[in-house]
């Protein structure tokens, strides 16, 4: 395990996680072999790498991980359960006390302005992670990158190991009378177009979306605490997005609510166990991150 970085190890066992439960829920023998081949893969190339490393090669570990996010995520629709009623019943009591005290008002407040840029931004969600590992290369941060995944990865892939757990389905399809948007626009039609025809059908709690978003900004500033600009405007795309998930009724707000939670809670693990995996070919990596984060 020593060749492993630490979002690597958050990686394998996520991927084991989905194929233990592909047993437990009895799928295709088939299946059930891809899914532990995608573990022994994952970790024979994580150790062929550190053992043959070079700046490309461990430029390569940092990015192409990454698609892996998609993967996990569609593995989820191997769990699809009966949805639970009762659940969809508390969430939406919580959805009407916030809309109640004129969230839609609010958002409505300037017309179709701030819907337009609410779903334009949830569109652009998933271009956040690599738009933060292209600020740590940039800023020749590269060294960062672990300290970025990990809790990024932990955050996401947490969310997603507990959707089959809370089979729901999204308030639009449940709820489709209530508090329904009264602006349409070009990204809506797309975003909706999406969790139609190409999104999971597993369970819409907690919010994948708000993970993926709040785990980026969480990774970004253990990375870069007095790069307030950068960590903040992403701050306020995140809450963007999670407005957006409540508003454009793709998620109730308890949703997105437990996936900050999650990131909370992936950014203190984060912080109270040692996860600095930087490149061992890197001989200054350790003073680059002493003066960039201090």
């Amino acid at each position: 395990m020593h060749s492993l970085r630490s979002n690597e190890k958050v990686l394998l066992a996520y991927f084991s996680y989905t194929a233990f439960m592909a047993a437990i829920y009895g799928l295709p023998w088939e299946r059930q072999g891809h899914a532990w081949l995608l573990v022994l893969a994952l970790f024979g190339i994580f150790a062929l790498e550190s053992r043959y490393s070079n700046l490309i090669s461990s430029a390569l570990r940092d990015w192409l991980p990454q698609s892996l996010i998609l993967v996990g995520y569609y593995q989820v629709q191997w769990f699809v359960a009966p949805p639970k009623d009762n659940l969809h019943e508390a969430f939406m009591r919580m959805d009407r006390l916030i809309f109640g005290l004129g969230f839609q008002q609010a958002v409505e407040v300037a017309g179709p302005v701030i819907p337009q840029v609410c779903e334009t931004v949830y569109l652009l969600l998933y271009t956040f992670p690599p738009l933060c590992m292209a600020i740590l290369y940039i800023g020749r941060n590269s060294q960062l990158a672990d300290r970025f995944l990990f809790p990024f990865y932990l955050t996401t892939f947490t969310v997603y190991a507990l959707l089959p757990q809370f089979p729901t389905l999204a308030p639009r399809i449940v709820y489709p009378e209530e508090f329904t948007p009264h602006f349409t626009n070009f990204f809506r039609t797309v975003n909706l177009w999406n969790l139609n025809n190409i999104d999971i059908s597993t369970s819409v709690f907690p919010s994948g979306h708000v993970a993926v978003a709040f785990g980026s900004v969480y990774g970004l500033y253990r990375c870069l605490p007095r790069r307030k600009r950068l960590w903040g405007a992403l701050l306020v795309a995140a809450i963007v997005v999670y407005v957006t998930t409540v508003y454009s009724r793709y998620h109730y707000a308890a949703d997105g609510l437990a996936s900050i939670l999650i990131a909370a809670a992936a950014n203190w693990v984060a912080g109270s166990f040692s996860q600095d995996s930087l490149p061992d070919s890197t001989p200054t990596a350790h003073s680059t991150v002493n003066m960039t984060v201090r």
